[in-house]
């Protein structure tokens, strides 16, 4: 969130990041945050009934959504946390 915070700060939607911190907080708590993506998935073309039932709480996607058709799994050379993703490379893969 404290990035998040920045971002509000910066365009001067809040006083500090701090105080923009603390605006995400409380759009989560309140459930504005998630009318919100409710709102921009149904403008991409989600239907409603599935927008509603992504957006439940504890709402598991594998069964709201269809399984895709294609899939690639993608092997690390070691274990451990990803720590970069290099989405232009992805998006690349995924368009062929």
């Amino acid at each position: 969130m404290f990035s998040g915070g920045h971002l509000l700060s910066d365009v001067g939607l809040a006083i500090g990041p701090q105080a923009g911190a603390a605006m995400i907080k409380t759009s989560l708590g309140d459930g504005r945050a998630m009318d919100k993506f409710r709102e921009m998935i149904t403008s991409q073309g989600v239907s409603n009934s599935t927008a509603h039932a992504l957006c439940k709480p504890g709402a598991d996607v594998f069964r709201v959504l269809p399984a895709a058709k294609h899939k690639t799994n993608v092997l690390a050379p070691t274990a451990g946390p990803i720590s970069t993703l290099f989405t232009k490379k992805i998006f690349s893969v995924k368009r062929i």
